[in-house]
């Protein structure tokens, strides 16, 4: 059986951030999933994730308040049918536009239909301070050189101004394993090929994390001069 995540993150862009999460331990310890509808979650959290940002990206798209910093952790009932009901907000943020856009987006939103009625938790987080994760800038630049293949073993990254983007394929399901020398060389970001921020749950400078097959991303940002030790299957 698949091994569910503790914590599972997507990014998505707006005028600031906006964060989804899902994360097991908190949002369902008083929910009795069973195996079926764990492997639901995890099977199709990246699609569901991705219409759910959709859907707040079209809704949120003519909202641009000065300064935003708020949350909404929400709770619904997805039946086979697709349709939501149950609707309910486990935690408000201190903005009734939010609230009523969050509810809008989740109503409107196309989830993959489950076998059975299931109990679907999401934290929200919005910020539109400008701290817009710097991925989404290097991404549209034209100039696509750093975007090369990353060996497996050890690569030697000069300390630069700019950051390094590395791209690799994992060529079946299990882990991928990153240190560096010398220690706290660099910050690195483990993401999906469309540019998601993968949650480690580790450093940023050292992880061991498990991966299903798939085209990934490595954002690596130099302190130093440094050598970066990284396998994967």
């Amino acid at each position: 059986m698949k091994k569910i995540f503790l914590l599972i993150l997507m990014l998505v862009n707006l005028y600031g951030n906006i964060n989804i999460q899902q994360n097991f331990k908190a949002l369902y310890k008083d929910v009795k999933l069973t195996e079926n509808q764990k492997d639901y979650i995890l099977d199709n959290q990246e699609d569901n994730i991705k219409n759910l940002s959709k859907e707040l990206n079209k809704n949120f798209s003519y909202f641009k308040p000065n300064s935003v910093k708020e949350k909404n952790v929400i709770s619904f009932e997805l039946k086979p049918n697709g349709k939501i009901e149950n609707f309910k907000f486990l935690r408000r943020s201190n903005n009734r536009k939010i609230d009523k856009l969050t509810k809008k987006s989740i109503k409107h939103t196309k989830f993959i239909a489950p076998n059975s009625n299931i109990t679907m938790r999401f934290i929200i987080s919005f910020n539109n301070h400008k701290i817009i994760d710097n991925m989404s800038n290097i991404t549209n630049k034209s100039n696509q050189t750093s975007f090369i293949k990353i060996m497996r073993g050890t690569t030697r990254f000069q300390h630069t101004t700019k950051e390094y983007v590395r791209t690799f394929e994992t060529s079946r399901d299990g882990f991928v394993n990153l240190g560096m020398k010398p220690s706290f060389c660099a910050k690195v970001k483990l993401l999906t090929n469309d540019n998601q921020k993968i949650h480690t749950g580790y450093s940023p400078t050292q992880f061991n994390k498990e991966l299903l097959k798939g085209k990934y991303k490595l954002l690596i940002r130099t302190n130093k001069t440094c050598d970066i030790d990284f396998q994967y299957l």
